[in-house]
């Protein structure tokens, strides 16, 4: 992209659709302004609306094409649709029990009989 030829000032209606895209998918502004070859200060100043809008136009869509799926009965976005917006989850817990479902019963092995010997001596505790 070359820049404007003198007396074509901005803001020039070929790129307003090109900003649009560009604040769509996230690319930050300085690095717009460095690609169209215009300052960053005229980038904010001519193209507001498209840097301010320009994802929010994009979310729109694609939001608009999940809650059609989700519509139709699509379970993907019947699934999406639910964590997102309804805030649902699926968790997954684990229960540990001991022998026959009793209790966890933890022995005294010599290593942890031996710690609980230097540790009592170390603080002077029986």
């Amino acid at each position: 992209m070359s820049r404007p030829k003198k007396g074509q000032e901005h803001p020039r209606e070929e790129l307003h659709a090109k900003i649009k895209i560009m604040s769509a998918i996230g690319i930050p502004h300085a690095q717009m302004a460095g690609v169209l070859k215009m300052s960053l200060e005229t980038l904010h100043r001519c193209y507001r609306d498209d840097l301010d809008y320009g994802a929010s136009e994009a979310n729109t869509i694609v939001g608009g094409k999940i809650f059609e799926a989700a519509k139709k009965g699509e379970s993907w976005a019947c699934s999406l649709w639910a964590a997102r917006r309804m805030g649902w989850k699926e968790t997954t817990a684990t229960e540990l029990t001991g022998k026959d479902g009793g209790p966890i019963e933890l022995t005294d092995t010599e290593a942890r009989a031996q710690l609980r010997e230097l540790l009592a001596a170390k603080n002077n505790v029986a």
